[in-house]
């Protein structure tokens, strides 16, 4: 059967994005071989069409600021570099989804059958799963993940000198994964190396274009929401660990999606966005469009284009689900089920999913469990505020 949008908060949006609603008879008539006019158009046909919904466009879009009863535009909001309230509110949830849903997610961590998770959970939930199980490390339970600890020191930085300076980040990165005693992966080994021989920014990252780039996005995307410098910086942040294109096409593809969802609240106006801008990287176009293609379950969808680490297949994962979740704390549940690299999908789909429906959507008893959930949201106040 159909699978609904169940990541869309608005009734009136909530379409079957697949439904037969007539969309064939609306496609154009001329069918063009190229893959680039495929991929421009390919997310509009997969959307739901309403003769009541205008194409979505960032000058068409309106969000309240403040209390005034005066609607801004996207354009205003570029322009003046504010956030009303409740879009600060949004942009605290995502972070605060995120990082609460890697500690969730972290106790099984990178375990690719999944019919051993179904195992250790039987009939319980799989967030904060004890004892801690990740074959490749062991951390106390309500620790971040890896992820979770490198996303970390960026939020650190950002609060420390007022936004996103890559020389001051590298150094900070370096700095903290000097300290670090736990499990260093690939791209962070090789960021090490190449600080340590003296290559620093722009020189430092990986030559890497795995899912670390995904881990970014909540926290650049809450503090440059609104923001013409949102792109460069987020480019910023991923060329500092990782430093090739790929990499940076999808972080920059994740940044914008969550900007549009911290703006409008509405993860359906962030999907629409990126078929409809042309600020959106071209090359994830196609992915994403794919990614939103249903199945039978979320489990199901991330099986479809890979458990591990690699891009496209840990965005693509991640897109469907908070697509297709019905919400934050089912979403990170059906993920964590998923295996393989959940959490770094789980960031990016917590983030979206708080962001849209708020800090109140993330559960009390999880955010408790989180160890350093008190310093984190401290650090998140810090960013917001400063907006």
């Amino acid at each position: 059967g159909k699978m609904p949008i169940r990541g869309i908060k608005s009734r009136s949006a909530r379409h079957k994005l697949f439904e037969n609603n007539g969309m064939a008879t609306r496609m154009p008539l001329i069918v063009c071989g190229s893959w680039v006019i495929f991929a421009f158009f390919g997310i509009f046909c997969l959307l739901p069409s309403n003769k009541n919904t205008q194409k979505f466009s960032m000058s068409e879009a309106t969000l309240p600021v403040g209390s005034e009863d005066h609607l801004y535009t996207f354009d205003d909001a570029l322009s003046a570099n504010i956030l009303s309230a409740e879009q600060r509110e949004r942009a605290k949830a995502a972070v605060l989804g995120a990082f609460v849903a890697d500690a969730a997610t972290m106790p099984l961590h990178w375990i690719y059958d999944t019919r051993q998770i179904k195992s250790l959970v039987k009939d319980g939930n799989p967030e904060f799963f004890n004892p801690p199980s990740c074959p490749f490390y062991r951390y106390p339970l309500g620790a971040q993940s890896p992820y979770g600890d490198e996303a970390l020191p960026l939020l650190k930085s950002l609060v420390d000198h007022g936004g996103l300076d890559p020389q001051a980040f590298s150094q900070d990165l370096f700095a903290a994964f000097k300290a670090y005693p736990g499990r260093l992966n690939h791209a962070s080994k090789e960021f090490l190396r190449n600080m340590q021989s003296g290559r620093g920014w722009p020189d430092c990252g990986a030559r890497d274009d795995q899912a670390h780039c995904l881990v970014k996005a909540p926290v650049v995307a809450a503090l440059y929401a609104g923001r013409a410098e949102l792109r460069l910086k987020m480019e910023q942040a991923v060329r500092v660990h990782q430093n090739t294109q790929v990499a940076v096409d999808f972080g920059v593809a994740a940044a914008l999606i969550l900007e549009k969802v911290i703006l409008t609240g509405s993860i359906y106006e962030a999907l629409k966005f990126a078929g409809d801008s042309q600020d959106f990287p071209l090359s994830v176009t196609r992915p994403l469009t794919e990614a939103l293609k249903p199945l039978a379950s979320i489990p199901k969808g991330v099986e479809k284009f890979g458990l591990n680490c690699h891009l496209p297949g840990s965005f693509q994962g991640s897109v469907y689900g908070f697509a297709f979740g019905h919400n934050y704390t089912e979403a990170v549940r059906q993920n964590i089920l998923a295996g393989g690299d959940n959490c770094s999908r789980a960031s990016f789909i917590a983030a979206c999913m708080a962001a849209q429906n708020g800090v109140d959507s993330i559960p009390i008893s999880w955010r408790n469990q989180v160890q350093r959930y008190a310093e984190i949201e401290a650090l998140v106040d810090k960013l917001v505020t400063s907006i």
